[in-house]
This record gives C-alpha cells, structure tokens and sequence, in this order.
C-alpha cells in the first residue's frame, strides 16, 4: 500500500509542475469523472444552472481520479472529485481540502461497484482472491477500501491480494488478456462489461443503511474562505441539477450519450442513482473511520472538521 504521505505530497508536485494556470480569476475550474454518478456538475452546466447563479464554471471529465485532489491543491482546479479517505489523509498530512458536496452514491437498491471477474475465474468469497491480481481505479480510493474492508471481513489481509491501478476504460481489454484476475469496475462500465460477456459479477458493498456517499466533491479551504458566496451558489445550482435529474431522466441520459460517448442502445439500459447534493457528518465519519481501520490515519478525525 502506498506511503500516505508519499503519495499526496509527491502527487501535488507532480500534478503542480505540469498543470496549465486558471484561465482567468472568475472562471471555477472543476473536475468530474467518467460516471453516469458524476453528471451532476455537467447537467448543472448545460441547463444554464450555474448561469443563473452568476456563476462562470467549466466543468471537464478527467481520466484519473487520483490525480484530482493534487489538482486542487496546487490550484489547477478550483473543484475536484475525491474520497472521504483521502480527503481525512490529505488534511493529517497538513493540506487544506475540505469536502463541499456529494458526488456519487451507493443505495442498497443501486449497487453502483462490483467486482467483474474473468469468465473463467471462480471467485465467489474472499478467501478466493488470495494471490489474485485485481485492478482497482485508484490505490486508497472508495471502491478499493471497500473492498479491503470485505476482504478483511472474510478474514484475508491487503497484503494477499495484488493491487494495480488504473482506468476504467481498460478495464475489459486487461480482463480479456489476462493480464488480471478482477477489476473494481463502476457504472456505465459494469454493466457493459458483464452484459457483453466480458465477465461475472460480484457485489462486495451494499450499504446497511440508506445510501452511502462513494465520493465527494472538494475545494482549497483557503479558497473557500474568500469564496463563500459562491460555495452556496454552487450548491443551490447542484441541489436544481439534481432535481432536475431526479423530474426528468431523459436529461441524464442526455448527459450520458454525450459526455460518455455511449451509444442509444446502451444508453437505455442504464440508470443511475438518486443524485445527492448535501452532505451528512455520518457520510464523512463512514469513511475516516475506515481510514483508521486500516492505518491509514495516526488518530481518531471528526468527520465534521473536514467539511465546509
């Protein structure tokens, strides 16, 4: 597992050397990723929401999830997507991110990741990972704590299990190589993989409870602070997108087609889950404890102190 402190410190100088600067002071540069989950920023985009609050936000899909906080930090982004954990490792190590809204969200009617397994594996407890090789989109990040977390449940260490990370869009190439034996996949690309025989489906997370927040969207602190009424205007025009979305799926499946490049067909048969916009302290504290669990913090952190 990767040093904590190696990797937020050595990601925020590598991401800071290369970025472009802001294109101008008034401009929010955001960052959303590849999933149906996180459309919201883009629907709130292309409705004009963000416009009708005075706001001029740009909103790109990124590739690498990762590489989103040290966006933040070294100021490339002014908002980005993380997870609860690395958000809690990012501020113990003395980095001023806090977590503004809701990103994505696990229901126990919508299980948005699993693990897709080779069509030949036999994997179906998680003992039967030991020695496996399994691709995960980010080292640390929502779904592949999750999984520790089953994993650990059924009696297997981190250290059992290979770990490699990497994108979602190779994904199906990697399992029909065998070049692994399991990815941590999410929608739309779970779905496409298992119904297109690309392999076998197994859910490893379903929430206990109404939903759990799989990631959260994040900002400077210090950004924040001089940017307050923005931040409340930013989440008035996310709460409209999301109602938005919820009133009328023909919008999300818009954003869909065109942002993930998907054909009408497969667009169909997806859906995604409720959008959720607030943040409760439980959704953060979910995941500072896990962090915790498995060492990744010195000590105890409120979840409360990393919101804004």
């Amino acid at each position: 597992m990767l040093n904590r402190r190696d990797l937020m410190a050595g990601g925020a100088v590598a991401f800071a050397a290369s970025a472009l600067p802001v294109q101008a002071a008034e401009t929010i540069q955001w960052s959303t990723l590849a999933a149906i989950d996180y459309l919201v920023p883009l629907i709130a985009k292309d409705a004009g929401l963000f416009g009708q609050q005075g706001l001029n936000v740009a909103v790109q899909i990124a590739t690498q999830a990762p590489a989103l906080l040290p966006a933040v930090v070294g100021g490339a982004l002014q908002i980005g997507v993380s997870t609860g954990i690395q958000v809690a490792i990012a501020n113990e190590a003395g980095l001023d991110v806090a977590i503004i809204a809701a990103a994505g969200v696990i229901t126990p009617q919508y299980v948005t990741t699993a693990v897709v397994m080779r069509p030949d594996a036999n994997l179906e407890k998680p003992t039967d990972f030991i020695g496996k090789k399994i691709l995960t989109p980010g080292i640390n990040g929502a779904f592949h704590m999750l999984f520790l977390r089953y994993l650990k449940q059924g009696g297997v260490e981190a250290r059992q299990v290979t770990f490699i990370e990497g994108g979602f869009a190779q994904m199906p190439d990697m399992l029909r190589a065998s070049q692994v034996d399991g990815v941590l996949a999410a929608e739309p690309f779970l779905t496409r993989m298992v119904d297109g025989g690309g392999g076998k489906r197994l859910n490893y997370f379903t929430p206990d409870r109404d939903y759990v927040v799989a990631s959260f969207y994040i900002a400077k602190r210090s950004w924040l602070e001089t940017h307050k009424g923005e931040l409340e205007k930013i989440r008035v025009a996310l709460r409209e997108a999301a109602t938005l979305s919820k009133s009328n799926p023909a919008v999300v499946s818009e954003a869909v087609a065109k942002y993930l490049k998907l054909p009408p067909e497969v667009v169909k048969t997806l859906r995604a889950s409720e959008p959720v916009v607030d943040v409760r302290r439980d959704d953060v504290q979910f995941w500072c404890d896990l962090a915790l669990q498995f060492q990744l913090l010195r000590k105890p952190v409120d979840g409360a102190t990393l919101m804004m």
